[in-house]
């Protein structure tokens, strides 16, 4: 406080011995105040000019003066879960000389009561809903200084958490679950299947883990999540586990051999959910290359079976030819033709196919000609 009389106004400025506060070490305000930025012995130099009274001009003087600044108050607060333990911690600082004897604690939690203040050094509090909060510490040494600190505090809701999994599973089958966590942070997952025969495998910390039953029941399914705070929330949920009595066969529609360009049909017997090996979902397909065809079958407890699979074979269509022959009077073929030929009507015509689809055709003997014709012959690919 300036308590300097008939000086000049504006005249006045201060350093407040403490650099640490940088630009707010120094100010031109009549009266100030400067909150240090720890506690220590500081020098304050104020300078303020008069009026001269034997020459012109003004006349500025210097005063410097000592100022103990006995403590500083500051804590540190680790927020817990709603409804769990935050943890408050003095970390206030003072001089060797002083001898802190009060701490006044208000966590800005009235609904709490009487628990909404403590006078420990390093208090708990619980706080039962999320949102956020004023906390204040208060210090008092035994000649009654006291510093005053405020902060906020935030608590922030635990972990929503559920699964997803089917209501009923198939034993030996993969069941995956998915988890369904919200409102929380750095989480970590740990499931437990209810199957302690299952061994190690009883147990995961997956996000979205997979785990097979090997024998048929029900079983209560855990997860517990864990959130940055050590916050947790469980989740359970009972899964029936059904036999996988499942069977069934693929019927062939049609033959398991067939001509370039033609098709057939499979066919299995009705379930929920069909899965060819060619991709399709439907309970029939139509096949027009040759190969392995499988499909897996579902029923509607996610249990699944694959028949055996069928093998459809595709000939190519036959690309022989046919010429025509002619024999002397010994039997013996002395002239063959391709593409036209010219005889007399009555006459034999004995015609021959070639390639691999005529290893059973022999020449035809005794085809008798009755007038200029186009001969057709037919080959079958199988």
């Amino acid at each position: 406080v300036n308590t300097s009389w008939n000086h000049v106004p504006g005249s006045v400025s201060w350093n407040f011995g403490d650099p640490g506060n940088g630009a707010s070490n120094t100010s031109d305000e009549e009266n100030p105040s400067h909150t240090y930025s720890a506690p220590g012995i500081y020098t304050v130099t104020m300078f303020v000019s008069f009026p001269s009274t034997n020459m012109p001009g003004n006349c500025t003087v210097r005063l410097i003066q000592e100022v103990e600044v006995k403590l500083k108050g500051d804590f540190e607060v680790f927020p817990g879960c709603p409804g769990g333990e935050t943890h408050f911690f003095d970390l206030s600082t003072y001089l060797p000389t002083t001898n802190i004897t009060t701490w006044q604690w208000d966590f800005g939690d009235p609904q709490s009561g009487a628990n909404n203040f403590s006078g420990a050094a390093n208090p708990t509090h619980f706080y039962n809903e999320p949102g956020f909060y004023t906390a204040s510490l208060t210090l008092i040494d035994e000649s009654g200084c006291l510093s005053t600190v405020i902060k906020s505090v935030i608590i922030e809701e635990a972990p929503s958490v559920s699964f997803y999994a089917p209501s009923a599973a198939c034993m030996n089958t993969p069941v995956q679950f998915i988890s369904n966590v919200s409102g929380a942070n750095g989480l970590t997952y740990e499931w437990d299947f209810g199957d302690p025969v299952s061994g190690a495998g009883n147990v995961s910390r997956a996000e979205d883990p997979y785990h097979t039953f090997s024998s048929a029941g029900n079983y209560l399914v855990t997860l517990t999540v864990t959130d940055i705070r050590d916050c947790q929330e469980t989740y359970e949920q009972w899964i029936a586990v059904e036999i996988n009595n499942l069977n069934g066969q693929i019927i062939i529609i049609g033959s398991d051999k067939i001509c370039e360009g033609d098709s057939t049909v499979l066919w299995t017997n009705s379930f929920l959910e069909y899965k060819w090996s060619t991709g399709e979902i439907t309970q029939e397909i139509i096949i027009t290359e040759a190969g392995i065809y499988s499909v897996t079958l579902t029923d509607n407890f996610g249990c699944e079976f694959i028949p055996d699979p069928v093998v459809i074979d595709v000939v190519p269509l036959p690309d022989d030819e046919i010429r025509v022959i002619e024999y002397d009077e010994f039997g013996q073929p002395i002239n063959y033709f391709y593409d036209n030929y010219s005889m007399c009507e009555g006459e034999d015509l004995f015609i021959e196919a070639l390639g691999k689809f005529a290893k059973n055709s022999k020449h035809s003997p005794g085809f008798i000609a009755l007038r200029s014709s186009i001969i057709d012959l037919i080959l079958r690919c199988y």
